[in-house]
């Protein structure tokens, strides 16, 4: 499934507190060490791992994170809300700009 577009995730609110963790995390510079070392043209790939079990919440913030940083950036989110999962299990799917995912890679884990 690919992140949905949901009233919740998307709803003002939600991107106000987006927009204010990538600001604390990046500032107005943005990610300086990808900016410096990573090609604007680089594509990378990125999985969600499960350490341990566990039960999925709030994966579709996590792909507004990225969608936040660059609409290219495409998200495959594999378990739903609700939805339990053994360590191990791949929970999500990134990919996009390499810059983008390493620059909200930090925020979309904290959320």
């Amino acid at each position: 499934m690919t992140a949905p577009r949901d009233p919740v995730w998307d709803a003002p609110g939600t991107r106000a507190l987006l927009r204010a963790a990538l600001q604390e995390d990046l500032g107005d510079g943005g990610d300086l060490t990808s900016r410096l070392t990573v090609g604007p043209r680089a594509r990378a790939r990125a999985r969600l791992l499960a350490r341990r079990a566990g039960v999925a919440a709030g994966l579709p913030l996590m792909a507004a994170v990225f969608r936040a940083l660059d609409r290219r950036v495409r998200s495959r989110l594999l378990v739903r809300d609700g939805e339990s999962f053994k360590p191990g299990a791949v929970l999500a799917r990134f990919e996009g700009p390499a810059r983008a995912l390493l620059a909200g890679e930090r925020v979309a884990l904290n959320f």
